[in-house]
């Protein structure tokens, strides 16, 4: 299953929930959060939650650095969060945080 949540401006807190709700997921294949005002406190939710997720293979985050307010703004915090998931999730396949 895929969840798309981009441009709803969920900021950090919304991540946040994400990030809990992920711990426990077992149907969520692929997570699209484009353009949502998350900052590295919701990245790092994220990131850890991926650190032992088994079903989520792909996320894209987009806009690893950005200037416009409401897209994801996640920055050496948040990147540190996911590089360490990725060492630990053998399930993850695609992480893209590009700027789009």
């Amino acid at each position: 299953m895929e969840r798309g949540v981009g441009r709803n401006h969920i900021g950090n807190k919304g991540a946040v929930a994400i990030g809990r709700a992920l711990r426990k997921n077992a149907s969520v294949c692929s997570l699209f959060l484009s353009k949502n005002a998350i900052g590295d406190e919701g990245a790092k939710s994220i990131g850890n939650a991926l650190e032992t997720n088994k079903t989520i293979v792909r996320v894209k985050l987009g806009n690893l650095v950005c200037e416009e307010l409401d897209d994801n703004m996640v920055r050496d915090i948040g990147a540190i969060s996911f590089s360490k998931a990725l060492k630990r999730n053998l399930t993850l396949t695609e992480l893209d945080l590009r700027k789009e």
